[in-house]
């Protein structure tokens, strides 16, 4: 803290000597407070109401900018108060100093509307407003992670996305979409760039999506079925992050940007990251490279009595984009990934918190993209075509040595995906009615692989390796009609997929379609009706159709090749209402509410089999199977709301997921859960200062325990709540040639009365009680 205060006195002193040394342009007179209005990426913002109001919010003058530039000539001497507003940007209102015989320069810069910059593209392939989209989805920049190491626990501001459930380890985060997530990463989609990777690879191991907060320009969080398109397993939703590129970093007409961002957590985290973009005179080519090294130690848990969270994690990053313009339609843009993370860590990185009394787990993991993506744009509103290229590389390779019982492990985990995705948006505009038609293809081949040696004897998973080959066409048409008042929605999807193991004959073929239907319909000026039915489908696994054997200690499976697909069929309805008009374009409001209610149908579990006695090694025989139908049913309802200086936003949802035979909570129970941030802009320091608070209320446990090897467990009956402030110094003025619009300080505490928080799928005597207190800070600068 003492640092920070040190490091933010001398900011204040720079702001002070900047605004003392500032001086006009367009050569003003003694008399006159003049400046430009610019946005965030340093473009001026035409046609901006300007006024100059005294203490007393009389408005004295007004004039509109003129490409971004006002004046007003001969002010008295004396305090007042400019307001200004654009269309699509948030009003400013801040109090202004005019001193005798000498002119004022009170440039500033504006920010888009918070809800107008919320824009999605992964629930229909096509970009639309999140206030306008008929169904649940909520979208996040990279840049509001940076108060996070990993982007699970970013993204845990967004309602629907649960976390908490490990022991927060970067390699281990538990999460759900909609009920489904760590554990059941099959019915959830995550994609970086349109290139899918798994969560779990295989293991259950380990939890990470593998990407980092600071090359995301956006991450899209669609829940439920509504992200039909994407294809099978977004029965809980999908998750797709976007990369940034060298637009982020080059500004105006610069052709060179290096920007340098360090972070360090008490709680035993730091990172550096260097990033250097580009683009030649003409802008045709345009490069970006980024580095960064960050390094996690032990982590203390917000429970007193508990031991820390035993961990040592070394990630290294590589992440290079680089675009060239063909001609004036046609873009090619080569990204590639690799992240390498070097781990001392546990067995289960999720729910175990010390090491083995023998030593660590050894191990690695990595991840590798590569992506070409060309687009061609030409002057038509029949093609606007795209084609991906990918390829991707995940595995963890781990490690134990159990000296103890004199057991060596050796355990790896492979997955491999080959893609091809093509798409086209055409748009038809007649006189009383616009169609956006959007067709696709998505192809993908995946092969999976595990090999587990124990003192060198390998074994058989029966389901290893194997082959995904997924074929997926999709249609979808957009009808805005009475001037886009209505927007009708109607598409499909046709999935084909093949699924197959190496060592045994035959496959698993079948195939699906999956229907879609929204409607957004503005009944008055900024108030939407939102209605949508979709359906979406998941395959089987081959784990699930073959695995064969002792696969662990606690079973012996055998395989069932007549496994059908999970369907499932949902109703979305709600509204969404947005004003950004309010006391004159200086405060706006957003509110959204979705009510969700569908089924999941033929849902495949692991059963035991007890009619068949015990296996060769003493387990019982056990298969997975088609069970019951799951009921799901839910609301999310969310408002960000802006007054002058101030910002609010808030959030509560509630799902409920029961076997529809027996009511039971599946896979869990979960917690309703509220969330309310606020913050404040110091106008004359442009310092943000702000916290939020997040509350999950006593879940409805059915059952509400278990027994596992003669000892009942309770599942959490509790409720919990967590708190965290935050500092954000964002110049956005000059105010010496370092401290200017491209630096940027971070300062928070998270968790700041170090409460405990235990996710609802555990039970009441867990370790896993959520990180301790933990003061961050941040500092970025682009050069």
């Amino acid at each position: 803290m003492e640092i920070f205060m040190s490091k933010f006195k001398f900011i204040l002193i720079c702001f002070a000597a900047a605004c003392a040394a500032a001086t006009g342009a367009n050569s003003p007179t003694e008399n006159d407070i003049y400046g430009t209005v610019t946005n965030r990426e340093g473009n001026p913002v035409f046609k901006a109401a300007v006024e100059l109001m005294g203490t007393d919010y009389n408005v004295l003058a007004s004039v509109k900018t003129d490409k971004g530039v006002f004046l007003f000539s001969d002010v008295q001497p004396g305090e007042y108060r400019l307001a200004i507003t654009a269309e699509g940007y948030k009003g400013h209102v801040f109090s202004v100093n005019k001193q005798k015989g000498k002119a004022l320069d009170a440039s500033t810069v504006l920010s888009l509307v918070s809800f107008k910059e919320k824009m999605t593209v992964l629930g229909t392939r096509a970009e639309m407003e999140v206030a306008d989209y008929p169904g649940s989805v909520d979208t996040l920049k990279g840049d509001e992670m940076i108060g996070t190491f990993g982007a699970i626990e970013g993204l845990s501001e967004i309602p629907g996305f649960e976390t908490g459930g490990g022991h927060a380890r970067n390699i281990g985060q538990q999460f759900t979409i909609r009920g489904f997530g760590y554990q059941s990463e099959e019915r959830v989609i995550i994609k970086q760039d349109g290139v899918r990777r798994s969560a779990n690879l295989f293991s259950n191991h380990i939890s990470s999506f593998r990407t980092e907060p600071e090359i995301l320009k956006q991450v899209e969080v669609v829940k439920g079925a509504s992200s039909v398109s994407h294809g099978g397993g977004a029965i809980g939703g999908i998750v797709g992050m976007t990369t940034k590129d060298a637009s982020d970093y080059v500004k105006g007409d610069d052709t060179f940007a290096f920007n340098v961002t360090a972070r360090a957590e008490d709680n035993n985290h730091q990172s550096l990251s260097l990033t250097a973009a580009g683009k030649n005179a003409d802008r045709r080519f345009s490069y970006m490279v980024f580095g960064k090294f960050s390094k996690t130690g032990d982590l203390e848990p917000a429970d007193d009595e508990a031991d820390p969270v035993e961990n040592d994690e070394d990630i290294t990053t590589l992440f290079a984009k680089i675009g060239f313009q063909i001609d004036e339609y046609q873009n090619l843009v080569f990204s590639y990934f690799d992240m390498k993370e070097e781990i001392e860590t546990v067995w289960q990185t999720v729910y175990h918190g010390q090491y083995p009394e023998d030593g660590p787990v050894i191990g690695e993991l990595r991840q590798k993209d590569t992506v070409l993506t060309y687009t061609y744009q030409p002057d038509s509103d029949w093609i606007d075509f795209s084609a991906k290229l990918s390829a991707s590389e995940g595995y963890y390779d781990r490690t134990a040595d159990f000296a103890s019982y004199n057991i060596l492990v050796d355990y790896k985990n492979e997955d491999k995906t080959q893609g091809l995705s093509l798409k086209n948006v055409s748009q038809y505009v007649g006189n009383s009615v616009t169609h956006r038609i959007i067709v696709g293809l998505d192809y993908d081949k995946r092969q999976e692989d595990a090999i587990y040696r124990r003192n060198g004897e390998l074994s058989d998973f029966g389901s290893m390796p194997n082959d995904y080959k997924d074929l997926g066409l999709y249609f979808q048409d957009d009808i805005f009609l009475f001037q886009e008042r209505l927007m009708l929605l109607l598409g499909g999807r046709y999935d084909s997929f093949d699924r197959s193991v190496d060592h045994q004959e035959g496959s698993y073929e079948e195939s699906r379609f999956s229907p879609r239907v929204g409607l957004s319909f503005e009944a008055v000026e900024g108030l939407r009706l939102l209605a949508n039915y979709s359906e979406a489908f998941r395959a089987p696994t081959p784990h699930e159709t073959s695995s064969n054997g002792p696969l662990n200690p606690h079973y012996w499976y055998l395989p069932n090749p007549d496994l059908k697909p999970e369907t499932a069929g949902e109703m979305e309805v709600g509204f969404a209402y947005t004003n950004n008009k309010l006391r004159g374009g200086t405060s706006g409001i957003m509110l959204k509410g979705m009510y969700f209610d569908g089924e999941i149908d033929k849902m495949i579990a692991f059963r035991t089999l007890p009619d068949l006695g015990e296996s060769p090694q003493g387990s019982p025989y056990g298969t997975f199977q088609n069970v019951n139908k799951a009921e799901r049913d839910g609301y999310e309802f969310s408002v960000n709301y802006y007054v002058n200086n101030w910002t609010a936003n808030g959030s509560f949802e509630h799902l409920d997921m029961v076997d529809s035979e027996t009511k039971e909570k599946v896979p869990s129970a979960f917690a309703d859960k509220a969330r309310l941030s606020l913050s404040y802009k110091i106008p004359q320091i442009d310092l943000l200062v702000g916290g939020n608070f997040s509350h999950w209320f006593k879940p409805d446990q059915n059952p509400e325990s278990f027994w596992f090897r003669g000892t009942e467990y309770f599942y959490v009956k509790d409720e919990f709540s967590i708190s965290n402030l935050w500092i954000r110094w964002k110049p956005e003025r000059v105010f010496s040639s370092f401290f200017d619009q491209s630096f940027e300080l971070h300062f928070g505490v998270k968790n700041l009365l170090n409460d405990t928080y235990i996710n609802a799928r555990n039970v009441e005597t867990t370790s896993r009680s959520g990180k301790g207190r933990n003061v961050w800070m941040a500092i970025k600068k682009t050069f």
